[in-house]
């Protein structure tokens, strides 16, 4: 089990006409799609460590702990979804490919070590990026100790991917709320137990008060 999973997702020619952040510049289809994913990988991961916390339910966990999401620009490099940007215009293409993919793999993997502590063997990456990104940073990712996954490999074209996302996606979100469900029945046991023993102490107190009046003696 590693404890980190770091999702890369390629970001997109189609972009809005202003400044914003990073997670909503990129307006494409595949770009929301696997936006969505993340954020669904992102939400189940700090669900299941709140579950992790419930009395009671401690052996119960996801496969991993913690997970991180990066966006992959052919000019930005690897980008925080928070960060602000403006629209730009920088194909990956075969000029890119040829002349600045090395040192932006270089890169990817650079910000890959920070996340996980300069310790690729407790982490995972997750690329949903095209070939041209995973041709220049999955190579290096994996000869730095990353067990490096790519999510799309065998789906085909965009149109099929954009399924497998969508599947995906309604998948999660029913794990999703049955997971909060469990959750909140599980917190609803630990209040209620909490009550009850509440209640028990305050009668025992109250029994000790009683014992020590005069003339008091405890039901037969």
């Amino acid at each position: 089990m590693k404890p980190l999973k770091i999702i890369l997702t390629g970001c997109g020619s189609e972009k809005a006409p202003s400044r914003r952040p990073a997670c909503e510049l990129y307006t494409g289809p595949l770009a929301k799609a696997r936006a969505n994913y993340a954020l669904d990988q992102q939400a189940l991961a700090a669900l299941s460590l709140g579950w992790n916390v419930t009395p009671g339910h401690e052996e119960r966990q996801m496969e991993y702990q913690i997970t991180v999401w990066r966006i992959l620009s052919a000019l930005h490099g690897v980008i925080h979804p928070g960060d602000s940007l403006d629209p730009y215009d920088c194909p990956a293409d075969r000029g890119w490919v040829q002349t600045k993919s090395i040192r932006w793999g270089l890169v990817v993997v650079d910000v890959c070590l920070t996340l996980a502590g300069g310790n690729p063997s407790t982490a995972t990456v997750e690329l949903h990026a095209g070939k041209n990104y995973a041709m220049a940073c999955v190579p290096l990712l994996r000869a730095a100790g990353f067990d490096t996954v790519l999510w799309t490999a065998g789906i085909g074209g965009i149109g099929k991917q954009l399924k497998a996302y969508a599947e995906q996606h309604e998948a999660d979100q029913d794990r999703l709320d049955k997971l909060q469900e469990v959750i909140d029945q599980a917190k609803a046991a630990a209040e209620l137990d909490a009550a009850i023993q509440r209640t028990t102490a305050t009668g025992r107190t109250f029994r000790r008060r009683l014992l020590k009046l005069p003339g008091w003696r405890p039901p037969r």
